[in-house]
């Protein structure tokens, strides 16, 4: 039995329901409809059963097979500025540096939470 499959089995198993699994970047899938020569189709790693929770980052738009919770660029330049000063622990206010940094970042929620755990 491979470890994939011994972890499969595992994450199965009857009343064990307190994981999650998290599958960062799937951005080259192969599934139907989608051809990819270099892709895989993730959905050989999951359990056999539906209990857990499995989350899955990913830039393509191609994926249906999974609820979807779509992360946008944030359009005001204060809630960019709030993230970068909850991460840097920093006061920002009137800082143009940070303004600065922060349209920078184009509003890119993950970006702006590096780029402020970096500072701090």
């Amino acid at each position: 039995m491979t470890l994939v499959q011994q972890a499969r089995q595992w994450l199965s198993q009857q009343g064990n329901d307190k994981w999650l699994i998290v599958y960062d970047n799937y951005d080259n899938p192969r599934l139907p409809g989608i051809d990819s020569a270099t892709g895989y189709d993730i959905r050989t790693y999951f359990p056999s059963r539906a209990q857990g929770s499995i989350l899955i980052t990913t830039r393509s738009p191609r994926l249906t097979f999974a609820k979807q919770l779509r992360i946008t660029k944030l359009q005001n330049i204060d809630q960019s500025l709030a993230i970068l000063a909850t991460r840097s622990g920093r006061k920002v206010d009137g800082d143009n540096s940070a303004e600065r940094l922060a349209r920078r970042l184009d509003g890119l929620p993950l970006a702006l939470a590096t780029a402020g755990a970096y500072i701090s």
